[in-house]
């Protein structure tokens, strides 16, 4: 089933939108990835051009780049799942958490801005040197850093390693301290697998998440890293429903790895399909609980 996203923000009016468009031969037009034009063939480079309110269209290929947004209202949009993918083989470590300042290396950053959507597209890590980001620092595939937005229809695997980091996350959203460092975003209809730590992940308090009908498959059973499927935490509130979790499993006890994990969070988990996991939903102590409305879990 495919859900439909519902934001808690508004969308500012734009000036009259365009489409920019990006393919890997620098020639495109916008509704023709065959087309002679010339146009941009780094996808960075478009986001640059892009004002408030633009669309980035990816042609078919793939792009060996990292990815940072910083201007309102943009949609990097993607010719499909599997057909334009982000897959980087260099990565730095550039954005730094909002609160311990420790830094993470991303593929996708949207940084400080609203209205943000990504769809129709791939994320992965499997051409990076993920073992130069374990901890304290982290890998991340997506990550929404005060900002909001949308991510729908979007694949987002191999952020991991094979040392266990706890760092590694393939969709991470978190708001900081004031009224401007919120992060409010819709995670729809997409598929995250192939995660170290967690696969979406909304933390602090500030940080709001809709997270409905997503696919999302960890590595199955094994002895080095506890995984989580999806975790609201640290004062994070929203809504999970429709999601289909499995294969969090981690095998040493007394460590238990979740489906779906509530954080000391707030919100509803509901009419999720929960399968293979070691524990299905779990509160603030690792404790699994059945489906219900969840309050906030005081420190």
């Amino acid at each position: 089933m495919a859900w439909t996203s519902v934001i808690g923000f508004s969308t500012p009016a734009w000036p009259t939108p365009t489409t920019l468009v990006v393919d890997d031969d620098g020639k495109a037009a916008p509704e023709n990835c065959d087309a002679e034009d010339l146009t941009f063939s780094i996808i960075q480079s478009a986001i640059n051009a892009a004002s408030p309110g633009d669309t980035v269209f990816v042609c078919p290929g793939e792009y060996n780049e990292q990815v940072t947004i910083r201007t309102p209202g943009v949609t990097l949009e993607g010719s499909g799942i599997d057909q334009t993918v982000v897959k980087p083989g260099t990565l730095s470590l550039t954005a730094p958490r909002l609160f311990s300042g420790q830094p993470l290396a991303y593929i996708i950053l949207v940084d400080g801005v609203s209205g943000v959507t990504i769809k129709n597209l791939t994320v992965d890590g499997s051409a990076a040197d993920a073992d130069a980001f374990c901890d304290p620092s982290g890998f991340i595939g997506i990550f929404y850093r005060a900002s909001s937005g949308t991510i729908t229809d979007v694949k987002v695997t191999s952020i991991k390693e094979p040392l266990g980091c706890q760092h590694h996350l393939g969709v991470f959203v978190q708001s900081g301290y004031g009224p401007h460092l919120k992060s409010d975003v819709t995670i729809a209809n997409s598929i995250v697998a192939d995660y170290g730590k967690n696969g979406i992940t909304c933390n602090e308090a500030g940080t709001r998440c809709i997270v409905m009908g997503n696919t999302v498959t960890g590595i199955g059973p094994t002895d080095v890293i506890g995984q989580n499927g999806i975790q609201l935490g640290f004062g994070a509130h929203g809504r999970v429903l429709g999601n289909t979790v499995s294969g969090n499993v981690y095998t040493p006890e007394p460590v238990t790895a979740c489906g779906i994990l509530m954080f000391r969070a707030g919100g509803t988990v509901s009419g999720n399909t929960l399968d293979g996991n070691e524990s299905t939903i779990c509160n603030s102590a690792g404790v699994e609980m059945p489906e219900h409305p969840f309050k906030p879990v005081q420190p």
